[in-house]
């Protein structure tokens, strides 16, 4: 199953990456849900706090290939994802 939690770019072919995060969210549940194949396409969960988040990591996030953590209202921005991160403390992070 692949496992989604972003969408930047519609059905349609229309970039979503100026749009919102949350925004983009939303376009994926529709796009998803209209597939009608959640056996196939997964979405990510979605933790607000960093109290669950760490919970969540203690237990059911065990053996993950990583998170993203983004904010909400922040348009999607390209990185270098060969570098190492520091730790990130945006409000919103999702589990791969």
């Amino acid at each position: 199953m692949l496992m989604s939690f972003d969408l930047l770019v519609d059905a349609k072919g229309r970039d979503l990456r100026a749009e919102p995060f949350d925004d983009r969210r939303d376009a994926l549940e529709a796009f998803t849900g209209a597939l009608g194949r959640l056996d196939l396409i997964g979405l990510s969960e979605i933790m607000r706090s960093i109290g669950t988040v760490r919970g969540w990591l203690k237990t059911a996030g065990q053996g993950l290939d990583g998170i993203v953590a983004k904010s909400g209202y922040l348009q999607y921005r390209r990185r270098d994802l060969s570098r190492r991160s520091r730790p990130c403390r945006a409000p919103a992070v999702e589990a791969l």
